[in-house]
């Protein structure tokens, strides 16, 4: 077990796909006077089907609706994952809105994983409410090389999965999201070994290996996760694991620094006990270096991450 004191950045990068717009059209035969009947059409696209129907004063239906096609038209998203490390881009309304956007994306995708913030704010920009934005994360996390972007009424979902039930969540998770998007599914399913850091990445969620103040002490959620971790690697030889302790900004920073280094040591004899060979797993310790989120009890945590 290979001990070291500070934690490498990994370099990001972002991918954007240029918007395509939705056109919605209406067309109204105008009124006829004296003995001809008024024969008004309206038509409208729905799953590649064209219908027509009596044109009728607008209800609080068909304006809800409208809201939610112009909603769509105004949706701009992207989230993508290179090295481990997320970005979040596309646009909010105001940046009141993209920070619960940053915040909610965060709290989806767990204390340890970092998101890099490239979004933009335009006025008419719309986003889903921030508990859906969470569950969309949550629900990509451990999807590999996953690359979502929404523009207007179209979304693309790209990335690896390893069963066709881990595929169906990941895209009813953005068909929640973006309702009424037309959604391309790129996502593969590939052997378990090929998508071993989403999955460690998704084991290691918050509550999964936090810790209390002052603590190294391993809570009954990390012991469980740990468990899982191990029996992922055991699945793939050779895998390689870097675990990094963390705390708050509390105490001195000698002490943050022997703090964190014992509850990623803490973490590592457990994986050894589970079956990890400590030949497997690189210990590190970076004290208050990498916050998370200004609840501290989600800083104070080990990331466990695959090499």
């Amino acid at each position: 077990m290979t001990t070291l004191q500070n934690l490498p950045r990994p370099a990001h990068t972002a991918a954007r796909k240029p918007a395509r717009r939705l056109a919605a059209r209406r067309l109204a035969a105008g009124a006829l006077v004296g003995l001809l009947a008024l024969a008004p059409l309206a038509a409208c696209t729905s799953g590649g089907t064209t219908t027509t129907s009596p044109a009728a004063t607008p209800t609080s239906g068909t304006t809800a609706n409208q809201n939610q096609a112009d909603q769509n038209q105004a949706a701009q998203f992207a989230l993508s994952v290179a090295d481990g490390t997320f970005t979040l881009a596309g646009a909010a309304a105001d940046e009141g809105a993209k920070a619960d956007a940053l915040t909610a994306v965060r709290a989806g995708l767990g204390a340890g994983v970092e998101v890099v913030d490239q979004m933009n704010v335009a006025p008419d920009a719309w986003l889903p409410d921030t508990n859906t934005l969470t569950s969309l994360a949550s629900a990509l996390v451990g999807v590999e090389a996953v690359s979502l972007n929404v523009n207007a009424g179209d979304a693309v979902l790209a990335g690896t999965v390893t069963t066709e039930q881990e595929k169906a969540a990941a895209l009813g998770a953005v068909t929640t999201a973006f309702p009424d998007a037309e959604v391309t599914d790129n996502i593969a399913i590939v052997e378990l070994c090929s998508v071993i850091g989403a999955k460690v990445r998704e084991a290691s969620q918050p509550p999964a290996l936090v810790f209390a103040t002052g603590s190294s002490e391993l809570t009954a959620e990390s012991t469980a996760a740990l468990a899982e971790i191990a029996d992922l690697v055991a699945q793939c030889p050779g895998t390689t694991l870097t675990v990094v302790g963390q705390t708050d900004t509390r105490g001195s920073e000698s002490g943050n620094e022997a703090l964190a280094l014992t509850r990623a040591t803490a973490v590592a004899a457990a994986l050894e006990a589970d079956g990890v060979p400590t030949d497997a797993i690189l210990v590190q310790g970076n004290a208050a270096n990498a916050p998370v989120s200004d609840d501290d009890s989600l800083n104070r945590r080990v990331d466990v991450a695959v090499q």
